[in-house]
């Protein structure tokens, strides 16, 4: 099956018309999918914990392709949540709790996504699940989030999240992006090697890091 294919077939899972038009755009346009694509053909994600999952897109595309043999899904915006329940229904080992993921306990998987939430939390709690990921990860945890020091796009594309939380879009009582070293030495600190690489849509400054465990 085709990243094409796989995407076009999650995006059917979802009833709601809003959803549905939601993640059709989002599998297409936002490069973060077609990045854990290309990651996951090189190295299959195995079991997966998916923090700040949203509707789920990505966890359904994940399991679409084969990529995740389970992936555990957490959110702390419960409508979102249900959807993406309601959109799993007939596939296996995808499941999705709505919880505060300042708070959710994170079981042990092979590989941990924390894609778009660090900015929505303090640098306190952002260290936290930090660390927390890194201590459930057995192999990879993946951080895609806002990189505030890339000018002009950096501060477009804060912009751009302070209106969605402000609009109550996104849930986040605040846009805290922080320098990747920071992220990266507290990823290290954990034992973890970080590559990172540009990963956003053109104009904007989103930036994967993908921190193995030895």
């Amino acid at each position: 099956m085709t990243f094409d294919e796989a995407a076009r077939g999650v995006a059917e899972r979802y009833q709601s018309r809003p959803a549905h038009y939601y993640v059709r755009s989002k599998l297409k346009m936002d490069p973060v999918t077609r990045a854990l694509h290309e990651l996951g053909e090189k190295e299959p994600f195995g079991t997966v914990v998916d923090v700040a999952c949203g509707r789920g897109q990505v966890a359904l595309l994940l399991r679409t392709l084969g990529l995740a043999t389970s992936v555990t899904g957490f959110d702390w915006d419960a409508g979102k949540v249900t959807n993406a329940n309601l959109a799993a229904r007939g596939l296996d080992a995808v499941h999705f709790h709505a919880a505060d993921v300042r708070e959710a306990v994170l079981p042990q998987a092979d590989t941990v996504l924390l894609v778009d939430i660090l900015h929505y939390l303090t640098r306190e709690e952002q260290d936290a699940l930090l660390v927390r990921s890194a201590r459930a990860a057995r192999g990879r945890v993946i951080v895609r989030d806002v990189d505030p020091d890339q000018g002009a796009t950096s501060l477009l594309t804060h912009g751009w999240e302070w209106v969605t939380t402000t609009l109550g879009y996104n849930r986040g009582a605040r846009v805290s992006p922080r320098s990747f070293a920071e992220i990266t030495a507290v990823l290290e600190a954990e034992g973890l090697t970080v590559s990172r690489e540009l990963c956003s849509a053109r104009g904007m400054s989103n930036v994967l890091l993908v921190a193995r465990r030895a």
